[in-house]
């Protein structure tokens, strides 16, 4: 039981920050040739932010991992709509293109959530052990 524990202790973890640091990709549009390095820094912040927010629910979601689970999924459900909008009514992409944009950025955090959770319950469910 306690190996198990420690991979889903594990692979929650480093699959969020995998998905922190493919959402962090974005941020490098904010360099382009011909941009002032004010608007460029300013750009790149604008980017992070939604990496920030992340790293905060990783942070909290390390300490209490069933409500830091709830939070991963909820983000990954809640943003799914702005996402697809921003997409096919603003981008005008194909549909099965948005789709892959959805299961590209949402899916990672909906399954971390789902692992942080996991974790949170083996954990629960792991006998005290007394040294």
């Amino acid at each position: 039981m306690k190996g198990s524990f420690l991979f889903t202790y594990w692979l929650a973890r480093t699959s969020c920050m995998i998905g922190i640091f493919s959402i962090n990709q974005f941020a490098w549009q904010s360099f382009e040739i011909g941009t002032h390095i004010v608007q460029a820094i300013s750009e790149l912040f604008i980017h992070l932010i939604p990496s920030l927010i992340m790293l905060a629910f990783l942070i909290y979601a390390w300490k209490c991992e069933w409500m830091g689970g709830i939070l991963f999924i909820a983000t990954g459900i809640l943003m799914t709509p702005l996402i697809f909008m921003h997409n096919y009514v603003f981008m005008l992409l194909p549909f099965n293109q948005c789709l892959l944009i959805l299961l590209k950025i949402n899916t990672p955090f909906i399954l971390t959530g789902l692992l942080f959770m996991l974790n949170g319950k083996i954990k629960n469910n792991l006998p005290i052990q007394s040294t």
